[in-house]
């Protein structure tokens, strides 16, 4: 059976971590470790780890250089086969979530996958208030602004171990730049799960305001032009576009 290592990063997230945490106990899959990397919290974060059922790992609480930094440590401590990245203020959608994804890469012979992504309230889990609907992958689509939501996006760790982990230059769009990495420079292969994999809350680091969404695309079109991928300054429009309406809708598809 394939090991699923789920990271978590976070820092003063005691109000929003137990849910995290209470997802990944739930799930019906038997071979998971989870592994929370805190950047040395001093709002109870830890404890509240500590007090809510788990099946976590590892622990390291101590400063670090941001949360790409810790995603970055995190991946060093990981043995899974599969890794995915569990943003401390989302959870996992049902408790077959991960069952889901590892019947999907062994049947479908892939590299990665991801699927659908919830948006909902910060007091309420529960209570929807977006959803981001994706679609399968393909390599244009990337470059007029597409990508997949990056917390449903699980892959293989030899793929980490043969191209590196998160570029931490990128302080706010990193996992963009991860993404364009594995499936545009190097192409690996990927596949598309129609269903809801995450719920997330509203208000994330590139999500949260007007000047993150705007800093966040401007970062994700260096990177594509870092990678020399043939995109021009109409990307960020392009991009504004598939972001900006997540602000304003109720439903919304990448």
């Amino acid at each position: 059976m394939l090991k699923v290592s789920l990271i978590t990063a976070c820092y003063q997230s005691s109000a929003t971590i137990a849910d995290a945490v209470r997802s990944v106990s739930e799930q019906n899959y038997a071979h998971i470790e989870h592994l929370i990397v805190d950047g040395g919290s001093t709002d109870g974060t830890v404890e509240v780890v500590n007090n809510t059922p788990n099946r976590v790992s590892v622990l390291i609480s101590e400063p670090d250089a941001g949360m790409y930094h810790a995603m970055n440590k995190g991946l060093a401590c990981a043995s899974g086969d599969i890794v995915g990245i569990l943003n401390a203020d989302d959870c996992l959608a049902s408790a077959d979530t991960i069952s889901r994804i590892v019947e999907f890469l062994e049947t479908h012979s892939v590299q990665s996958c991801f699927g659908d992504l919830e948006f909902v309230s910060n007091l309420n889990i529960q209570k929807v208030t977006r959803r981001w609907k994706s679609k399968p992958y393909d390599y244009e689509s990337l470059l007029r602004g597409w990508a997949p939501a990056h917390p449903t996006f699980y892959v293989k760790k030899s793929v980490y171990d043969q191209y590196g982990g998160f570029d931490t230059r990128y302080s706010i769009a990193a996992d963009m730049d991860l993404m364009f990495r594995f499936l545009a420079v190097h192409q690996i292969t990927t596949g598309y799960i129609p269903t809801v994999l995450v719920r997330m809350r509203s208000g994330g680091a590139s999500n949260g305001s007007l000047k993150n969404i705007f800093k966040a695309n401007w970062q994700t079109y260096c990177s594509l032009k870092k990678h020399k991928q043939p995109v021009t300054p109409i990307y960020i429009l392009r991009k504004l576009a598939y972001k900006i309406p997540q602000l304003f809708r109720t439903h919304y598809s990448s």
